[in-house]
């Protein structure tokens, strides 16, 4: 009589640890599964955090110099939240009948592009710190349709765009 209720424990002990190391093995699988799925979670903490957007409408605006739109300046302040150390630059794409990008990332410098302190051709720094913003000013003819914002981390990768102006109001 005493065999078989020692049995029935060991039994049970035996299937208790069968389950606890089934579900170790299918954690570690998952966990690593996740991960990698997962890998650009850098992005999604830059959105969660409002990484980059455009500012104010006071400084993102379309100036037309000329008589017509054919010629005309793109204003546009560009703020970083609080995650200054885990970008190394943004991507503005300024969209219509053609569409121009732009990598700003601290050692810039485009022809048609300059800060708002600075001459065309000059470098474009990011922003300084956390939660502070740089105007930057973009020959373009005509208005933009479209302009988009594209964080760039610090290990390369694009992130989806994290803002987007459809209607780019006059200065």
């Amino acid at each position: 009589m005493e065999n078989k209720a020692q049995s029935q424990i060991i039994t049970a002990v035996l299937l208790i640890l069968v389950v606890i190391g089934l579900a170790v093995i299918i954690l570690n699988f998952s966990t690593s599964f996740v991960e990698e799925s997962l890998g650009g979670t850098g992005c999604f903490t830059l959105i969660q955090k409002d990484g980059v957007r455009f500012g104010s409408d006071t400084y993102t605006c379309f100036d037309a110099k000329g008589q017509s739109e054919d010629d005309g300046e793109v204003s546009l302040q560009i703020k970083l939240g609080d995650v200054n150390e885990s970008i190394s630059g943004f991507i503005v794409e300024l969209g219509g009948a053609s569409t121009s990008s732009f990598e700003i990332n601290g050692d810039a410098s485009f022809l048609n592009v300059r800060m708002s302190d600075g001459p065309f051709g000059g470098p474009l720094f990011l922003p300084p710190s956390r939660n502070s913003a740089r105007t930057y000013i973009f020959q373009n003819d005509p208005a933009p349709d479209v302009i988009r914002l594209y964080p760039i981390l610090i290990d390369g990768e694009v992130c989806e765009q994290s803002d987007v102006i459809e209607n780019i109001p006059a200065c």
